[in-house]
């Protein structure tokens, strides 16, 4: 009774990982593995544990739930927040000093 409706709620979240997973694993492959930490601090730790608290405060278990996917958003808004930075530091440089030399 408890499962389903928490696998569902949980489930939302999925969405928003996938790219988390994906920057995380940029991030590290550009030699910034903090940057991989931090979002993984904030998901875990800096979200998800208060947001659960405070929601578990309402005596209703299924808010609980929903801790995971808003961890996920704000994991996702870091995300892409050191993405555009890094993008624009790392990679896009990369682009121009190609178009240089051809």
């Amino acid at each position: 009774a408890i499962g389903i409706p928490a696998l569902r709620t949980i489930c939302v979240s999925f969405v928003f990982a996938g790219f988390c997973v994906v920057s995380s694993s940029t991030f590290q492959a550009l030699g910034n593995g903090v940057l991989s930490m931090i979002v993984s601090i904030i998901r875990q730790l800096v979200v998800l544990l208060p947001a659960a608290f405070l929601l578990s405060l309402s005596g209703r278990v299924e808010l609980v739930w929903f801790a995971f996917p808003i961890a996920e958003i704000a994991s996702l808004t870091v995300s892409v927040v050191m993405m555009f930075i890094l993008y624009r530091k790392k990679i896009k440089p990369l682009y121009e000093n190609a178009e240089k030399t051809t």
